[in-house]
């Protein structure tokens, strides 16, 4: 399943549409959307959605009151739940949990820092060790783990295999590469299409002709 997207990626150049049998495209895994998020919020921390969707995941203690206090900040305002947390100390609603939320502001911006000196695949192989995930994957979640790990390391060989064609592309010229995908793969699921599963799941199943 972690090696779905180089046929993914084929069928699009060649414009055949195709539907996942039974499981997720690649861009549309749980661990990959994380992941994404955490890139997402390391080019453009002002992205909230992003920054939202990574602020306690994995947890670090800032609990869903603190989140919710920081976002009616945010609205009130009308700035970044990311400035919000970098100035926490500064609200009276937040200072007993602006440490917690300033470290993670700093971690995001050490990524950034980062990124301007190392490869966008040391970067990567930084996040996961650094904000904890790959261990959550680990203990957290054993019976898939195996599956979300290799989907991650299928990631950072698109990153790898991105920077190769792309000397000159950064992680944002990335990023919308991978929005762009995605957009396409929403076609009309019930045109004549390619139908990509694993050889168990076609087992059975009624297909004029079958590839391995």
């Amino acid at each position: 399943n972690s090696l779905s997207r180089a046929f993914e990626e084929k069928l699009l150049a060649y414009n055949i549409p195709h539907i996942m049998y039974n499981g997720f495209k690649f861009f549309e895994r749980q661990e990959i959307k994380n992941v994404l998020a955490y890139l997402t919020a390391i080019v453009n921390p002002d992205d909230n959605v992003s920054f939202a969707r990574i602020i306690n995941f994995p947890k670090r203690g800032i609990g869903a009151t603190t989140i919710a206090t920081a976002k009616e900040i945010s609205d009130t305002l009308n700035i970044s739940l990311f400035q919000v947390f970098k100035t926490a100390d500064e609200y009276e609603k937040l200072k007993r949990s602006s440490q917690k939320l300033i470290e993670f502001t700093q971690m995001i911006e050490s990524f950034s820092k980062l990124l301007s000196q190392e490869s966008m695949s040391s970067v990567f192989i930084s996040l996961l060790n650094e904000t904890g995930y790959k261990t959550y994957i680990e203990t957290t979640e054993k019976e898939k783990a195996e599956e979300r790990l290799q989907n991650l390391d299928e990631l950072n060989s698109n990153l790898i295999r991105y920077t190769e064609e792309n000397p000159e592309g950064e992680l944002s010229d990335f990023l919308e590469e991978v929005a762009l995908l995605t957009d396409i793969d929403n076609y009309n699921s019930d045109s004549d299409t390619v139908v990509l599963m694993t050889l168990h799941a076609s087992k059975g199943l009624e297909f004029p002709v079958v590839f391995i």
